[in-house]
């Protein structure tokens, strides 16, 4: 059957959101483990024909206000003495308003929220912000108006903040290092899931809220920038010395699913493989003769899921990235995934066993690009439904190459 673009699957109880996609003939067992999975919960209960009263969750966005895209323009400071984080950023979110409400709760942690503008997006007049409070123990903050929003009409938030992180906890946005000619190099990159999108801008950071991003990200001139889409443009700032690099905007996607990375990385990519979007594979530019094995395997992972779906990837690329100070093995963002070197960096020398580790591991972050990115569960409680069709794959898919 063909699923509209946006789907809650078992109504009453959803917990996928659906991109557009042509559900095939292979993937009806999944579907029913799916919707059994929706009937009972992670701890094994059974909800089916219970009606409960619902409690608000103080950790849980009310709901009175929904995302419907984003605009964010990342602004770091590449100092590079220190491994702390420093950066300024703007992201303006349009939204729109199920219940007349004064207030808008977003999520953040962290962040020092300089100025909020609100506007109406049509007749353009403003909204007075009265107050931003903070709910620290939450994670959120809430945006106290002058005058209500009203039901049907869209409105857009702007905000202007700052971001310091000064531990690296390899989560958010932070500087990962490593050592190059007796020197100490660096690429910033994000790792969110599941909730360090709060951390990089206040939004509606749950799983359920898929929007398109518009993403901005500076620069210096000797590095390079990737997202989850390839760039639209570039252009200098003579006055800071930098390079702004504007991204293809998103399908709509979950805030832990965006991902940029800035680095000195080289690429190598394999041309005239199955697929219908080239894989491109990083890594610093004294390993990158490295690349080569899983640069040819890769896009064959991707074809085969394919494939197998009966549903084609939905980006026009997708980059893996051989990251040297990474907190897990790998983590599969929509179009731009990362991986610890091991998984990428394989060459001749290599034992088979560890061609055969990384193979597995590209998989099931390929296979993550359905199930998780293009599929994806309303809340954290059946993030194992990712991790379980992603494990699956990981050697469903493996077997039919090696």
């Amino acid at each position: 059957m063909r699923c509209p673009k946006i789907v809650e699957i078992f109504s009453g109880h959803s917990i996928l959101q659906v991109n557009n996609a042509m559900m095939s003939k292979n993937i009806v067992v999944l579907s029913f483990f799916i919707l059994f999975a929706s009937v009972f919960g992670s701890d094994g209960r059974s909800s089916a024909g219970t009606v409960e009263p619902e409690e608000m969750d103080v950790y849980r966005l009310p709901g009175d206000t929904v995302p419907v895209s984003y605009d964010l323009n990342i602004m770091p400071d590449y100092n590079y003495f220190t491994d702390a984080v420093d950066f300024d950023g703007e992201v303006e979110i349009v939204i729109d308003v199920k219940t007349n409400t004064s207030m808008i709760t977003l999520n953040c942690n962290g962040i020092l929220i300089y100025v909020v503008y609100v506007h109406e997006k049509i007749e353009k007049y403003d909204i007075d912000v009265m107050e931003v409070r903070n709910d620290t123990q939450n994670e959120q903050c809430n945006i106290l108006l002058k005058s209500q929003l009203k039901v049907g009409i869209q409105y857009v938030v702007s905000i202007e903040y700052h971001v310091h992180m000064q531990v690296n906890n390899m989560e958010g946005f932070y500087k990962s290092t490593y050592n190059k000619n007796n020197h100490k190099e660096w690429l910033f990159l994000t790792y969110f899931e599941p909730t360090g999108a709060r951390r990089i801008l206040p939004c509606y950071d749950e799983p359920s809220y898929k929007t398109p991003f518009n993403i901005t990200l500076t620069r210096p001139l000797n590095k390079s920038s990737r997202s989850n889409m390839p760039i639209y443009k570039s252009y200098y700032d003579k006055s800071w010395k930098e390079m702004h690099d504007i991204f293809v905007e998103t399908p709509p996607i979950s805030t832990h699913m965006i991902a940029f990375v800035v680095s000195g990385f080289n690429w190598t990519t394999t041309s005239g493989v199955a697929g219908s979007s080239p894989v491109y594979v990083f890594s610093d530019a004294d390993r990158s003769d490295q690349l080569q094995y899983v640069s040819g395997e890769a896009p064959k992972l991707l074809a085969a899921m394919e494939k197998f779906t009966e549903v084609q990837y939905d980006l026009p690329k997708l980059d893996l990235f051989a990251v040297p100070d990474f907190k897990s093995d790998a983590m599969g963002n929509w179009g731009l995934n990362t991986f610890r070197e091991k998984y990428l960096l394989l060459d001749e020398s290599s034992s088979a066993k560890a061609h055969e580790s990384g193979l597995s591991m590209v998989q099931r972050e390929v296979a993550r690009q359905w199930f998780g990115n293009l599929v994806t569960c309303s809340w954290w409680d059946y993030l194992w439904l990712h991790d379980a069709f992603a494990t699956y794959f990981q050697y469903f898919s493996t077997d039919l190459l090696l």
